[in-house]
């Protein structure tokens, strides 16, 4: 049965904004496997690292920390008032986007905010 009333659907972002948030959505796993190469050349160096290219790697992980926490938040925010999640898969996308965060968010940027501005700019 179709419903004759359908709920509008929230309007989807820009495509310049949908891909500014997919980059910033990459930016945290690139990182890690940036983090993960300059801890191996530090293992298998020689030299150990300067300070000043450790207090920048500190600085860097930390901006890259707060990166995560604000698109943990920006991501559940817009799960809950956005439409385009389907109502009952809405909880378990907030587990999964908190517990997996790096990995989850990709794919929910791809399905709900990629997808809708593709579709809005045909």
């Amino acid at each position: 049965m179709v419903d004759p009333v359908e709920k509008p659907r929230t309007q989807p972002f820009s495509q310049t904004v949908a891909a500014l948030i997919g980059f910033l959505t990459c930016v945290p796993l690139s990182y890690l496997f940036f983090f993960m190469a300059i801890i191996l050349i530090e293992v298998l160096g020689s030299e150990p690292m300067s300070r000043s290219s450790f207090m920048l790697l500190f600085v860097v992980h930390v901006l890259i920390i707060v990166l995560v926490w604000c698109l943990i938040g920006f991501y559940i925010y817009f799960l809950f008032k956005s439409d385009f999640v389907k109502q009952d898969q809405k909880a378990l996308w907030a587990v999964v986007l908190f517990l997996g965060n790096m990995l989850a968010m990709p794919v929910f940027w791809y399905l709900y905010i990629w997808k809708p501005a593709e579709e809005a700019a045909r």
